[in-house]
């Protein structure tokens, strides 16, 4: 799946994430990790047996069924328990960060938007905000942290 140049492309990208996420939460003792890892170690294989087999299926619906999935991720982190919820988030972004790191500035982008406006609009932009807070948890930003920690308490207030 690498094109000639031997560059990866999209769908390449984001199996390598989520192998790699799946490798680093494989061992965490968390029912919902579990699912994560085991669901992301498969998906591969799930891509594999299904290009070229099913009607209509094609890279580009499998890589964007894949980036929609990245983006979900956080709502299933939100499922694990809070003593492993922060490695979790941190082993996701680690993932993005080495197999495909131009998702990240998308979603740099994104929290921008929601920073300059000053307010959570959706659950999809809420889950990029609760994401973002796991992930910087114990850096010590804490400027950054109580910012984020208001939109989502703002945000979370209105549900």
């Amino acid at each position: 799946m690498t094109t000639e140049s031997g560059k990866r492309n999209k769908l390449e990208k984001l199996i390598a994430v989520y192998e790699h996420f799946g490798q680093e939460i494989g061992a965490i003792p968390d029912p919902w990790a579990s699912k994560l890892a085991k669901q992301s170690k498969a998906v591969r294989g799930t891509v594999e047996r299904t290009l070229g087999k099913e009607p209509g299926a094609t890279r580009s619906q499998f890589a964007a069924g894949l980036e929609q999935g990245l983006r979900d991720t956080p709502d299933f982190i939100a499922l694990i328990s809070s003593e492993w919820r922060a490695q979790v988030a941190k082993a996701l972004n680690c993932a993005v960060q080495t197999a495909y790191p131009e998702f990240i500035a998308k979603d740099a982008e994104r929290l921008e938007k929601i920073r300059s406006r000053g307010r959570i609009r959706t659950d999809s932009e809420y889950y990029l905000i609760r994401h973002k807070i796991d992930v910087l948890e114990g850096t010590g930003d804490t400027g950054l942290l109580a910012e984020l920690y208001k939109l989502a308490d703002s945000f979370g207030s209105k549900v």
